[in-house]
């Protein structure tokens, strides 16, 4: 599967039909016009799906940890949010994250800080994203609400499941991928994505790593030319 890097603009990002494990195995990283159309189509129909969307894609949160984001885990002040485990309360359910490394602080831009801090208001405690049913999202929701908001998309392509469905269902884990590729572009250090993306071993990291960027071996025998020249034999 052909996969945008996080600065590309064009929109040939394709498919192949009846994919294998397609969506678990495969990372889907959207290009800026597939990351702003689909921001734009969330924020014109529901300011919160646009918020959430918007979040995930500048933060890289698994599904869980930003359904189970708590008023109490944001500092408006340094612009931060923060992953921890945590006992439960009346106001939220108990929260264990995936690893310890899962512990983390994250920055987000001082615009979307301020957005985050405004949809808050007054509240002191509790979700930060209330659903109109529950307390707080489920992990089936949002990823159910980024497939809806997706195949409004006309940037994004479809492709053909195992059952022969057209679909643009790209799944939440997309943004996750999307920021990874971000830091990649932006040539961050190996430890430094991991500790970003809350990974336990660096192991997790290079498997994101190698699939958004595949090493060109080409440029590799060029690189090795260059350093060995001149070098005795």
């Amino acid at each position: 599967m052909e996969v945008h890097k996080f600065e590309e603009t064009d929109q040939k990002w394709q498919v192949p039909g009846k994919p294998k494990n397609f969506g678990k195995k495969q990372k889907i990283v959207l290009s800026k016009d597939q990351r702003e159309e689909l921001l734009k189509k969330a924020y014109s129909i529901n300011y919160q799906h646009g918020l959430i969307i918007e979040i995930g894609l500048n933060t890289g949160l698994r599904v869980n940890e930003l359904a189970n984001l708590i008023i109490e885990s944001f500092n408006p002040y340094t612009n931060s949010i923060f992953i921890r485990t945590r006992n439960g309360s009346k106001y939220y359910a108990a929260f264990k994250t995936k690893t310890e490394k899962s512990n983390r602080e994250l920055q987000i831009p001082k615009n979307l800080s301020k957005k985050l801090e405004a949809h808050i208001g007054s509240r002191k405690t509790g979700y930060i994203f209330r659903s109109q049913r529950s307390p707080c999202y489920s992990k089936r929701s949002l990823i159910n609400m980024i497939n809806k908001y997706a195949n409004k998309c006309k940037t994004i392509p479809s492709w053909q499941t195992e059952l022969g469905k057209w679909t643009k269902n790209i799944g939440f884990h997309c943004l996750r991928a999307t920021f990874c590729s971000f830091l990649v572009s932006k040539n961050l250090d190996l430890l430094g994505i991991q500790n970003l993306m809350g990974h336990q071993y660096t192991e997790t990291t290079f498997k994101y790593i190698k699939q958004i960027a595949p090493v060109n071996f080409k440029e590799v025998q060029k690189l090795l030319k260059n350093m060995n020249d001149g070098v005795s034999k």
